[in-house]
């Protein structure tokens, strides 16, 4: 509506411990397609969000019941980032921009779970990007994710295989890091 004020969000830090739920088994409440409360429920969401609108320095998520932190349509800055143990992906962005500046912590070690990744980035509509700063600490455990590119001469390259272990632990010293996705997943 003209003249309404742009949200804002404003904080030091957002931290979320074991938020949200997975999809329901599959039984007769998977019946109701429509019903949107059988959705998964992310640890942290944002939709829509742009940059003249976010000013929060940390977010945290732990043990979050489906994703760790999901962003649809959103451009979103923080100084530091920290994941540990989502039921699924670590950071899941769809058609989104994430830039970390001084630590990203992502820990998707192993718990069964077939399709969970420490980057999801989808494109439903547009590109979906990580930017990782120069100098920013990196600790990053579990499975990269398929359809998406790193571009780093800090981080190793991932192997050939889209669901073997990746681990790094450093500073990137010599220059950013760009993790993203331009195809479907």
């Amino acid at each position: 509506k003209p003249g309404t004020p742009p949200s804002a969000f404003r904080a030091g830090l957002i931290a979320a411990y074991h938020l949200g739920h997975g999809d329901p088994a599959p039984g007769p409440a998977r019946r109701r397609q429509d019903d949107r409360t059988q959705d998964d429920r992310d640890g942290f969401s944002l939709l829509g969000v742009g940059p003249q609108e976010w000013d929060v320095r940390e977010v945290r998520s732990f043990h979050s019941g489906d994703d760790g932190i999901d962003l649809t349509n959103s451009q979103v800055a923080l100084t530091r980032l920290r994941i540990v143990a989502p039921s699924e992906d670590g950071i899941n962005l769809s058609s989104s921009t994430l830039r970390v500046a001084r630590s990203l912590a992502v820990d998707v070690t192993a718990n069964g779970v077939a399709d969970r990744d420490i980057f999801d980035l989808e494109t439903d509509h547009g590109p979906s990007y990580v930017e990782v700063a120069r100098h920013c600490h990196v600790d990053i455990h579990g499975v990269l994710g398929d359809q998406l590119r790193l571009t780093s001469p800090d981080l190793p390259a991932p192997g050939r295989s889209t669901r073997k272990c990746y681990g790094f632990k450093g500073f990137l010293r010599k220059s950013p890091a760009l993790v993203y996705s331009l195809t479907q997943d």
